[in-house]
């Protein structure tokens, strides 16, 4: 499964998608590259020795819809409707999230 994470060269998001990774999720990146950059997914390839099909990158703004579209399609071959997208509960997100975090403590 693959998980889509908006920001993802950013500190927080690049430490999110190495908890992903180690969880077994293959991760995608959407980043604009403007307060971080393109190094961080090498990075987070080094530190979770992923496969290059198990991280994949695209720079464009979240903002850019039509570009947004054209990865989406890029990725599922559908269009980006509502009814393609799974909406998460945040707070399950969190927990999981403290979750993983403690397990590193």
């Amino acid at each position: 499964m693959s998980i889509l994470v908006t920001g993802g060269t950013g500190y927080i998001g690049s430490h999110t998608c190495v908890e992903l990774i180690n969880q077994g999720y293959s991760i995608v990146i959407v980043d604009d590259l403007s307060n971080s950059s393109q190094e961080a997914v090498k990075r987070v390839k080094e530190i979770t020795s992923a496969k290059d099909e198990q991280v994949v990158f695209y720079q464009c703004s979240i903002l850019d819809r039509e570009k947004l579209e054209e990865v989406f399609k890029e990725i599922t071959g559908k269009s980006l409707t509502a009814s393609n997208l799974q909406k998460l509960n945040s707070l399950e997100m969190a927990e999981w999230t403290a979750k993983s975090m403690l397990k590193n403590i």
